[in-house]
């Protein structure tokens, strides 16, 4: 299984310092923030232009890893699609071959005709959409998640397995067992403890995660519930050690653990 690097890992580093990083430890892609239409309240490492991305796509070639994944479409209410098309244009530079989606529509048919509107013009630059549950989303759960993939019916709209949302939104890697492996296209690793107060959950997802094999989290059962050919991305903020440790220990403790975690998955 194809192990890539996640920007939000290691937030500290330019998206150039991330890709020498993931070479270094032998990933074969990394995953990228890139420019957002309109204001965006979290204030991450973003490939901002085109140019931007040309220049940073010599260095990621370079490297020898690729991207693989860029974030993030976000569906919002009375939204208008064709701002993304500078979006998608920095994720084809980069030859990124999957864009994350997540859904902040109440609206069932608006959602399905933004993401369905979104994925037509992501496949002429290869693009697969892939959309992402969180509770604090309003598409929240697997099941609602799975519904609204089945809704806009088109090859290019998959699934974002996080086994963190996954857990946090209580299911178990039996329910993404069950999914239609055609409908998966990527999944996302880190680990935690089984339970955590409702208030606590948002500052986990983006700044303190646990690195893969140090929580409670079924990983083992996690990893062989995927597709084979699934993309696994490391998505593992662990911000409270960044005074004890640096970027590159960080993402070695990371990786390291993952490679444990697919050692005794047999993937």
């Amino acid at each position: 299984m194809r192990v890539s690097l996640h920007h939000l890992t290691l937030t500290d580093l330019t998206p150039e310092e991330l890709a020498t990083v993931a070479a270094e430890l032998e990933c074969d892609h990394i995953c990228l923030f890139i420019k957002v239409p309109g204001d965006n309240p979290l204030s991450f490492p973003r490939v901002e232009s085109v140019q931007q991305a040309r220049t940073l796509r010599k260095h990621i070639d370079t490297c020898g890893i690729s991207v693989w994944n860029v974030d993030t479409f976000m569906i919002l209410p009375d939204m208008n699609v064709s701002a993304y098309h500078e979006t998608l244009e920095i994720a084809a530079v980069l030859g990124a071959r999957t864009i994350n989606a997540v859904n902040f529509s109440a609206d069932p048919a608006g959602a399905a005709e933004a993401l369905r509107n979104f994925a037509e013009i992501a496949a002429p630059m290869g693009l697969t959409v892939v959309l992402e549950w969180y509770r604090f989303s309003k598409t929240g759960n697997l099941a609602a998640a799975l519904e609204l993939v089945r809704q806009v019916d088109l090859p290019n709209v998959k699934l974002n397995v996080d086994v963190l949302h996954l857990i946090r939104n209580g299911n178990d890697p039996g329910a993404v067992g069950r999914v239609p492996p055609a409908l998966i296209g990527y999944a996302q690793i880190c680990d935690g403890p089984l339970s955590l107060p409702i208030e606590a959950q948002m500052h986990e997802a983006v700044f303190d995660r646990n690195f893969p094999g140090e929580g409670e989290f079924p990983l083992v059962s996690f990893v062989e519930s995927l597709p084979v050919d699934a993309v696994l991305s490391i998505e593992a903020p662990v911000n409270r050690l960044r005074e004890a440790l640096s970027p590159r220990e960080r993402a070695h403790r990371a990786v390291a653990g993952t490679r444990r975690i697919l050692a005794a998955s047999h993937r």
